[in-house]
């Protein structure tokens, strides 16, 4: 079984039941529209919980999506632009950071004592 790289998640441990699990789900979901925990429990044979659980870490890692409805899931759009589209892209290396005198006042810039006109 081949594990999908989307099932590699950063801050849950990497543990080869696990990644197997994500995969299976990964792949329940690709291509489809919008699937209950349930549906995926069903599918890809395991329990509701488990299911659930994985779930609940993907998205918090933005892998997949859940419905507006909040009852069913399916693989969210990716969100990284590709790195040879960053390479690429003409903005890359314009922006500078900024010097101290050129960063913006906020609310606690102000120095206790003067007066604020």
């Amino acid at each position: 079984m081949s594990i999908d790289q989307r099932a590699r998640l950063h801050w849950v441990r990497s543990v080869r039941r696990g990644l197997i699990s994500r995969s299976s789900i990964i792949r329940r979901l690709d291509g489809a529209d919008w699937a209950s925990v349930n549906d995926v429990a069903d599918d890809v044979n395991l329990s509701a919980a488990t299911v659930r659980y994985h779930m609940r870490h993907m998205k918090r890692e933005r892998v997949i999506e859940r419905e507006p409805d909040g009852t069913k899931w399916r693989l969210a759009e990716p969100g990284q632009m590709a790195l040879t589209d960053y390479m690429t892209s003409p903005s890359q290396g314009e922006q500078k950071k900024p010097t101290k005198k050129e960063k913006p006042k906020g609310k606690h810039s102000v120095k206790r004592g003067s007066r604020i006109e």
